[in-house]
């Protein structure tokens, strides 16, 4: 098997494998709220997450940061590797987007239960 086939079939076999763990994932879900149901058990409802979209807008906050922050680095040419900067910057502010959302996510709880 050449490179360029090998090349071709890892992102098809990922993508692949990636469908199917989560077509397994619906399936087991599925069979296990089906048996809770036939056993007359309650399914538990989800509980939305309260500062969800806190800290995903945090994160795109971050990431649109880093983007911009690589883009930067790459017309100064700050890194050897174009997109080296771009990585770096994204994994960056991204974690910073989300660090700061916990310790404000952390904050208003505290709030919350001081009143």
């Amino acid at each position: 098997m050449n490179e360029g086939t090998l090349a071709l079939m890892i992102p098809i076999f990922s993508v692949i494998g990636g469908i199917a763990i989560v077509i397994v994932a619906l399936v087991s879900d599925h069979r296990r709220k089906t048996q809770m149901i036939e056993k007359g058990m309650e399914i538990p409802m989800k509980k939305p997450t309260p500062f969800g979209g806190i800290k995903f807008g945090a994160l795109i906050i971050g990431a649109a940061i880093g983007l911009t922050f690589g883009s930067i680095a790459d017309n100064w040419g700050l890194f050897v590797e174009d997109e080296t900067g771009y990585f770096v910057g994204v994994m960056l502010f991204a974690g910073i987007g989300l660090i700061l959302s916990s310790l404000y996510i952390k904050n208003e709880v505290k709030k919350e239960e001081g009143q």
